[in-house]
This record gives C-alpha cells, sequence and structure tokens, in this order.
C-alpha cells in the first residue's frame, strides 16, 4: 500500500500463494512508476495492482508491518533485515538480495 498523503492504493497477492509453514520467506516489494509488484522468494506473486500515483513530500510515518488506520491489522510474523532504494530493483537483482549477494545460492 502507498499513500501520497492523500489517497492510498493497494497491490495484492492472494493468500493461497503464501506458503503455511513456519519456514522463514523473503518478501519484497518493488515499486516502479505507477506499478508494485509483490516478491515471495524471488517469484512475482502479484495478484493485483493498482495505479499507485506520484508520492509526494508528506508528514505521514513510514509504516511496515501494520495498518493502524484500520483498526490495528498487525504482521503476525518476525521481521528482518529491511531495505529501502531509491530505485526500482529488476527481478534478477531481486534474487541477488535473496541469495545474499549471489545470484545463486548453494546449499548442503
Amino acid at each position: 500500500r502507498t499513500n501520497n498523503g492523500a489517497i492510498s492504493v493497494n497491490s495484492n497477492t492472494s493468500q493461497e500463494v503464501i506458503p503455511v509453514d513456519s519456514a522463514w520467506r523473503h518478501v519484497a516489494s518493488v515499486r516502479k512508476g505507477t506499478s508494485c509488484r509483490i516478491f515471495i522468494d524471488d517469484k512475482d506473486r502479484t495478484t493485483s495492482a493498482g495505479a499507485h500515483t506520484t508520492l509526494t513530500t508528506n508528514n505521514n510515518a513510514l509504516i511496515i508491518g501494520s495498518r493502524p488506520n484500520l483498526g490495528g491489522e498487525f504482521w503476525g510474523g518476525k521481521i528482518d533485515d529491511v531495505r529501502i532504494y531509491n530505485y526500482p530493483l529488476t527481478d534478477l537483482q531481486v534474487k541477488i538480495v535473496l541469495n545474499d549477494n549471489s545470484a545463486l545460492k548453494f546449499t548442503q
């Protein structure tokens, strides 16, 4: 969700694409122009994307993990390693961030 001080616009992913387990998940939101995409474990899982308006300077707080204006909806898990870039990440860059700065990840 983005809010330019006058209007809020949502981009969503359906609950069915979010795994129901206790594994760690990488979630990224990438905004480019009026588009906002949601990645889960480096896959674009956006199911509906609103036309986001241009963000303007305002006095609104940056809020991650809650929507206090709707009676207090809060993220039920842990949030770690929050990053904000001043440019939109490409699909490959999202994968590199997920894999600890490597395009490939090797596991045992």
